[in-house]
């Protein structure tokens, strides 16, 4: 790998590590992810990173940063990163940071811009390879472009992040990832990223983040706190939206999503597929600039959100019960 061009000032840190700019010999711009030393600190991560990128290797969608390779940034033996394509845009951690202070007008209409883009992407992620999960999903490691598009980023660490063997409160405070609850070690396969998909939806319906203490012990009591809000405005949420979120939240293992791919199909029997992506993307890209760009993009696209009393309902693998009102 290159040198990094501002290598003392990474453009994003988390629990991953730091995102620095680098180039390659012909210039092109690319984003190096420096694994933190908290993540080295176990021997089977370096190999799994590794292993990961081999697997993504012929993986190729719009909705994905493509992954270049894993090795050591520096002559440093304990310096390892991850070089990806650099995307343009803002995270979708920091949009909400800006919800959260009051900058953007944060409708559940969102919360669907962002479930119609991602659900479908996340599928066609999980069907490339068997047993394959993105495994870190989270609002830091989703990129809003200019135009709107939502693009994922960081695809190798699932496996890698398994082998820590972590429980859910830790892999939450630590890195931000939200797991289902299992009875035995916690394992990072499509119901995992059912669920942290879930919790980003209800991130964005709280207008907020989650907060380090509220998962996963007051999930679900955010999910009908979301529901409660809603129906107090003038612009509320769809109630199959709602029920879909509460599913996918996997709060009752009975009663919740058990592929990524049941999720996608459940979610097209909502009104969220009354939308499609390039007005998706219009809604997200308006959200982004501001309160009143959002606006008048809602009234031009004339997105139609509200359900009515003939909405279908979600199909198996669960009958859907009505949201908590």
């Amino acid at each position: 790998m290159n040198v990094p061009l501002t290598a003392d000032s990474p453009v994003f840190h988390d629990g991953l590590g730091d995102r620095l700019p680098v180039a390659d010999a012909q210039g092109q711009r690319l984003e190096a992810l420096r694994v933190s030393a908290d993540l080295l600190a176990c021997p089977a991560v370096g190999p799994a990173l590794r292993e990961r990128a081999a697997v993504l290797a012929s993986f190729a969608h719009p909705a994905f940063v493509r992954v270049h390779r894993v090795g050591p940034l520096t002559s440093s033996a304990a310096d390892l990163a991850v070089l990806s394509d650099r995307p343009d845009g803002t995270r979708l951690s920091s949009l909400l940071a800006r919800a959260a202070a009051g900058e953007l007008d944060t409708t559940p209409r969102v919360a669907v811009a962002v479930l119609r883009q991602l659900v479908p992407a996340a599928d066609a992620f999980c069907r490339h390879a068997p047993g394959l999960a993105h495994g870190a999903l989270a609002p830091e490691r989703l990129i809003v472009a200019p135009d709107g598009r939502l693009v994922v980023a960081d695809l190798v660490f699932g496996s890698a992040l398994e082998r820590l063997n972590l429980s859910r409160r830790e892999l939450w405070r630590r890195y931000r990832i939200a797991v289902p609850p299992t009875a035995g070690p916690v394992r990072f396969d499509e119901r995992a990223d059912v669920t942290a998909v879930a919790v980003i939806a209800l991130a964005l319906l709280l207008a907020r983040p989650v907060g380090e203490g509220e998962y996963p012990s007051r999930v679900a009591a955010l999910a009908r706190e979301v529901v409660d809000l809603w129906v107090l405005r003038e612009r509320p949420m769809p109630p199959a939206v709602a029920a879909w979120v509460t599913h996918a939240l996997q709060v009752d293992p009975r009663n919740s999503f058990a592929t990524m791919a049941d999720a996608h199909a459940a979610l097209t029997c909502t009104p969220a597929w009354q939308i499609d992506e390039a007005s998706a993307r219009c809604v997200l890209a308006a959200w982004a600039a501001g309160d009143t760009v959002a606006r008048q993009a809602r009234r031009s696209q004339r997105i139609r959100l509200a359900t009515t009393d003939g909405a279908p309902a979600m199909p198996p693998p669960a009958p859907v019960a009505a949201p908590p009102a």
